[in-house]
Parts: C-alpha cells; sequence; structure tokens
C-alpha cells in the first residue's frame, strides 16, 4: 500500500524540503550518494547509517550554517531516503530509523514532527498520512 502512495509522501517532503529561508548560504545542490549509501543498500547497518548522519550534521555546523538552512538540507537529506525507500529490497527499518536520526537533528518541530510520520509510515510499510505533512509556511513573505 505504501509504495503506491509514495510518489505523493516524497513530494510532500520534496516540498517541505524545498523552502529555503532567505538567508541560505548553501550554493551547490548537496551530493547525498555517501549517505544514501550507507543507509539505503539491503545490507545496510543501523550504526553505519547513523554515525553517516551524525558526521554529516556535524559537518554542516562545523561550515556555520544557520539552523534553518541546516533544516532545509536534512529535509532533502530526507526526501532522498525516502525515495530509496520505495526501491526493491530497500531496508525500510534502517531508512525510518535514519529519518528519526534526522528528525532529532532538524531545529523545526514541524518538520521533525513530519519526519517521524515518514519514518513510522516506512517502517510499517503503511500508506503516509499526507494531512499530516501540511504545507510549508514561506519563510518569508517575498
Amino acid at each position: 500500500m505504501f509504495k503506491a502512495l509514495g510518489p505523493v509522501a516524497i513530494a510532500a517532503v520534496l516540498a517541505l524540503s524545498s523552502v529555503t529561508p532567505a538567508s541560505t548560504q548553501v550554493a551547490a545542490a548537496p551530493d547525498f550518494s555517501s549517505i544514501r549509501t550507507v543507509c539505503s543498500l539491503p545490507d545496510a547497518q543501523q550504526a553505519a547509517c547513523t554515525a553517516a548522519i551524525l558526521a554529516y550534521v556535524a559537518s554542516l555546523r562545523a561550515q556555520g550554517l544557520s539552523a534553518a538552512d541546516i533544516d532545509v538540507l536534512l529535509g532533502q537529506l530526507a526526501a532522498a531516503l525516502a525515495e530509496d525507500s520505495l526501491l526493491p529490497g530497500a531496508p525500510s527499518g534502517i531508512i525510518a530509523l535514519a529519518l528519526n536520526t534526522i528528525a532529532e537533528q532538524v531545529s523545526d518541530p514541524a518538520q521533525a514532527a513530519q519526519l517521524v510520520a515518514l519514518a513510522t509510515a516506512i517502517q510499517n510499510g503503511q500508506d503516509l498520512p499526507v494531512a499530516a505533512i501540511g504545507a510549508p509556511t514561506p519563510a518569508s513573505p517575498n
């Protein structure tokens, strides 16, 4: 059931992660390939996946990015991992744990709640409650 509704869920997360604060200094699209490899392959290990995510967050903080900028990048990472969960043989349990780890790292409680809802749906193989995602609030009226 979840896989049929997956694209809707992914679109909701992508919409959330594309709200970029006006102060964003992130110049290039991030490359999540190493994290996706550690977290999304059938033989993924929880400890390695968690370590990769936490190292990524630490690197973002070391760059001096704002909490809002980090939230945007973590939303993009979450969207990429959620997309990976739709692949045959994807380790849904590891990906769900990865999304929960990301949720613990974001500063926006609403975004964290949305990530937890997505993680729960992936873990349980259920349809994502799309209404729980909601429309993102623009960073500025411009």
